[in-house]
């Protein structure tokens, strides 16, 4: 077994997802769960659908890439059906003063 030759990584590198979902729905006001694993699934991307929601949209709301909108009684960090997703830059910036820009900054120490 030792001389073996492995043919997949033990973890796939998501950051391509990432950049792609980004660019892909950055202008778009909100969307679907179901849109992204559609996207996700067609021919269009080299993953799964079952590579999304942990590996890659949690992560990116916990950094606050997406902003997540979700049914009342749902948990943070799962993305069931009827969750709203909004991606770009402008994502929770005014509502962190550590995103905002030097100038924002400045108002939030007068």
């Amino acid at each position: 077994m030792r001389d073996q030759l492995v043919l997949l990584e033990p973890q796939p590198d998501f950051q391509p997802l990432r950049d792609t979902l980004q660019n892909r729905f950055a202008d778009q006001a909100r969307v679907t769960v179901s849109d992204i694993l559609e996207f996700v699934s067609s021919d269009e991307t080299a993953y799964h659908d079952t590579q999304v929601n942990k590996p890659v949209l949690r992560p990116m709301e916990e950094e606050g890439l997406i902003r997540v909108e979700r049914p009342e009684g749902s948990r943070k960090g799962t993305f069931s059906e009827g969750c709203r997703i909004l991606f770009g830059p402008a994502v929770g910036s005014a509502d962190r003063p550590e995103t905002a820009s030097m100038s924002q900054r400045t108002l939030f120490m007068v």
